[in-house]
């Protein structure tokens, strides 16, 4: 693990640590000392509220819609020259990089805290050990986070029956693909008939897709008490 203290007195120049251009340039470092095969994980922290980014502001302005997309622009440009730099590598062609988010924002664009826009992220899947007929690829399935363990999994042959809420996304049937999501006192589920948003306070639906059955306000109710249960077991 490495974490905060990890890092220079000089180098923790944000709020929450060290800013992306500092942490990419560690990664790198430590990827070049890594023993083959290895699995590391890196998680950013610019593009996080307050939104103040070492860079000279790419977008006038100090709302906060702004402040959020000069951060977006500075994490984007603090990843390029991380990939550029790591395809030099000798690593890079036995590498399968995975870019993903951990949740969506508000901004731009302020939308309420339960809508689907707000909570759609990227998925990226780049590196040296992408097959090239798989490269310039789009896959329209919806899936979510927990969905990149078994889409993985199953590329290698290997079971992903350890991971419960987890679903190989590239698999040929995506008529029953779905994606789930939660928020204070609510959830959403989303799948190819629509989305659905539900507030268990009021106990019915904020917002609901024409072609939504009753039966995936259900199945989101019973996503959402499976996976609390299980969080609570754990």
């Amino acid at each position: 693990m490495t974490e905060r203290s990890d890092f220079r007195a000089r180098e923790q120049n944000s709020k929450w640590g060290a800013h992306d251009h500092v942490l990419f340039r560690r990664v790198l470092d430590d990827l070049g000392r890594q023993r083959q095969p290895f699995f590391v994980t890196a998680f950013t922290l610019s593009s996080h509220e307050p939104f103040d980014v070492p860079m000279r502001t790419r977008f006038p302005g100090s709302d906060e819609a702004t402040l959020f997309r000069n951060s977006v622009y500075y994490t984007d440009h603090t990843l390029g020259q991380f990939l550029r730099a790591a395809r030099q590598q000798p690593w890079w062609s036995n590498t399968l990089v995975v870019l993903v988010a951990d949740h969506g924002h508000p901004q731009p664009g302020g939308t309420p805290n339960y809508a689907p826009a707000k909570f759609r992220i990227p998925l990226l899947l780049t590196g040296g050990a992408l097959r090239p007929e798989a490269r310039g690829r789009v896959v329209r399935t919806i899936g979510s986070q927990t969905d990149v363990a078994a889409t993985l999994l199953a590329q290698l042959q290997l079971p992903a029956t350890a991971y419960a809420f987890s679903r190989n996304v590239l698999a040929a049937d995506s008529a029953s693909a779905f994606a789930f999501y939660c928020f204070t006192d609510g959830f959403g589920l989303i799948t190819p008939r629509g989305p659905v948003t539900f507030d268990n306070a009021a106990r019915q639906p904020i917002t609901r897709s024409p072609r939504v059955p009753a039966r995936q306000v259900q199945q989101g109710q019973a996503y959402q008490q499976v996976s609390f249960e299980d969080f609570l077991r754990k």
